[in-house]
This record gives structure tokens, C-alpha cells and sequence, in this order.
């Protein structure tokens, strides 16, 4: 009797299996090779030490924009990549994003052992750049947060904390509307004799301006604002236009509040700032809630945005978090100061 196709399915799908896990290897180190190559043009063309000289910024732009890269950061690595391993590419299968995780790491007997590590454990690209990361921190004299929650209480548009002065009140039956940043906003005051001197209130526009309701509401919605990003200053501050109500807005520093990045100058910082870019850099608004400032001035904030939703009063109930989905990806640790 003859055999069927399926007679020998198991020796059929070993074999092609087979080819196709060498394909993946051959591709793997044809890319490596290639970008090896590349950051050998770049550095023997500049000089190892001019990387970070101004015209070589302008440079890489360039480049960029002729090659249809995503960032500039892509031809600083395969420079990076080159100068790590100047005498030869190294010879592990591993994928581009592999190696760019190594880049991180200065200890080359370290950089060895790591790469063995994902060779013979087979350890996925997202799986490699966590461990690289929470062992570069342990080094550092620093651990990595795994896993780690930031507390979180989203806040609501257009809620606001209404003072009442009650010796300016009796000239002007009006109050003050908390605007956050310093900022307060004269508004009139519905109650004749107002039995208290605060009032959470929330704000309605209209075609004659801005209604306030007032509202039975703890003061935790308060601080949250639509905000048009200006400039992704680092993986952990932007540089927002927020919009403050009653036609007013304010120009400011934003520090994401409970993460620490790392600084720009390295590979992990550039990649970082990348990542946020990608997210914020497409969208119309972002919604940002506001807590103190720190030591430098800037206000602390939680970031929420959404790639879909254009209702900046949903993105704050259900868009994503940037400040946990830095830590969630590795971007990030868990800041404590």
C-alpha cells in the first residue's frame, strides 16, 4: 500500500523545521554583519571620539532622514556595536536587539557570559534586555523594580477647589478657582452668605465662557488637565502646554512621577526617549495630573494617552499610563527619591 503524505509527517515537519531555524541563523548574522560593517564606515569616517561632537549630531540626522530610520540612535549603536567589537563581529546567533542590550553592559567578560546565557538558554529579546537591565542595576549598586505598581487614582477634567475670602467676598461676592501652578481665577460666587470657605467645583464651557457646578466630590480629581506635548525633553520629562481652563493655559516641564530613566547620553537613555516619542509624538493630546514639585522645579505628573480615543476626558478615565508602562517595559525603575 502507498504511503500518504501524512505517513511522514513528523520526519516532513523535522526537516523543514530544521531549515528554517538555520535560515533564521543565517539571517541573524547577516544583519549583525551588515550593521558591524556599518559602524566601522561610521567610525573610521568620523573618528572614535568625535561621536559626540554637534556636526555629528547634524550628520546622523541626515542620515537618518536619507535611510528612512526611525531615530538617529540606530547608526549611534551600530557605531557602539563596531567600537565594542572592533577586531571581528562576534559570532553568537543572536538578533540585533540582543546585542543592543549587551551594548549596555561595559565588562566584556560580563557582555560574554550574558550572551552565552541567551544562546543556551534560547531567551527572548524582551526577556534578555529585563535580565541585562536588572543586572547592569545590581551593578550600579541599584535593583531594578520587577513587577512594581505604581499607586495610581486618576483624576477628572475641569475640577477645581474654590476659595472664598469672606472679607473680599463681601465687596465682590466672588471666589478664587484654584487653577493649579500658582494660578487662581475671580469667579462669582452663587451663594449669598457661603457657609464655607472652600468649594470643590467643576467647570462647564459654554458660549458665554465658563459655568461652575459645584460639586459633592473629594478634592482627589482635582490637578488634571488636557495637555498638547511640546517636546519629549528625556524618557521621564516633557515639556507640555497645559490647558488650564477659562482660557488660560500654562507652558511647563512635566518630571513622570515614581519612575527614574536612565540619562540620555547612554544607549538605554536614547532608546527610552525613543519609546516615548513613538507614543506621545502622533497624538493631538495627552492628559496630564499634577502632584508637587521637586528639586529642580519641575512638577511631578502621571501621563495618560491613547492612540484611539480623542476625548481627552476618557483618555484621563481609560488611557494608558506612561509612567507604568515605562517600568513595565524595562525603560524604567522605580524612583526613590
Amino acid at each position: 500500500m502507498p504511503k500518504t503524505p501524512t505517513d511522514n509527517y513528523t520526519a516532513l515537519r523535522m526537516a523543514i523545521g530544521r531549515e528554517l531555524a538555520a535560515l533564521e541563523t543565517t539571517v541573524k548574522r547577516a544583519v549583525i554583519m551588515r550593521y558591524w560593517n556599518i559602524g566601522k564606515i561610521l567610525t573610521d569616517t568620523i573618528g572614535p571620539g568625535r561621536f559626540r561632537q554637534k556636526q555629528t549630531g547634524v550628520l546622523m540626522k541626515q542620515l537618518t532622514a536619507d535611510f528612512g530610520r526611525k531615530s538617529e540612535s540606530e547608526f549611534y549603536k551600530m557605531a557602539n556595536f563596531y567600537q565594542t567589537y572592533t577586531k571581528q563581529p562576534p559570532v553568537y546567533p543572536l538578533s540585533w536587539t540582543h546585542y543592543k542590550a549587551l551594548l549596555t553592559v561595559d565588562d566584556a567578560a560580563e557582555r560574554c557570559a550574558l550572551a552565552d546565557k541567551a544562546v543556551a538558554e534560547n531567551i527572548s529579546c524582551d526577556e534578555f534586555v529585563r535580565m541585562v537591565r536588572l543586572t547592569r542595576d545590581k551593578d550600579n549598586g541599584r535593583v531594578a523594580a520587577t513587577g512594581a505598581k505604581l499607586s495610581l487614582e486618576r483624576g477628572r477634567l475641569h475640577y477645581y477647589l474654590m476659595r472664598i475670602d469672606k472679607k473680599y467676598f463681601k465687596k465682590s461676592h466672588t471666589g478664587f478657582v484654584d487653577l493649579g501652578f500658582g494660578i487662581e481665577y475671580e469667579h462669582a460666587c452663587r451663594y449669598d452668605e457661603p457657609a464655607r470657605t472652600q468649594y470643590i467645583v467643576h467647570s462647564q464651557k459654554n458660549r458665554n465662557g465658563y459655568t461652575l457646578l459645584y460639586s459633592n466630590r473629594d478634592g482627589k480629581y482635582r490637578y488634571t488637565y488636557k495637555a498638547i506635548v511640546l517636546r519629549v525633553i528625556d524618557a521621564d520629562t516633557v515639556l507640555v502646554r497645559i490647558d488650564l481652563g477659562f482660557y488660560m493655559s500654562v507652558r511647563t516641564k512635566i518630571r513622570l512621577r515614581g519612575i527614574d530613566a536612565p540619562e540620555m547620553y547612554s544607549t538605554a537613555g536614547r532608546t527610552a526617549t525613543v519609546f516615548v516619542k513613538e507614543r506621545l509624538a502622533p497624538l493631538d493630546c495627552i492628559v496630564v495630573r499634577t502632584y508637587t514639585t521637586e528639586k529642580y522645579g519641575r512638577y511631578l505628573g502621571d501621563v495618560f494617552y491613547s492612540p484611539t480615543e480623542k476625548d481627552p476626558s476618557r483618555v484621563a478615565r481609560f488611557g494608558t499610563f506612561l509612567n507604568q508602562e515605562l517600568l513595565d517595559t524595562g525603560h524604567a525603575r522605580v524612583w526613590e527619591g
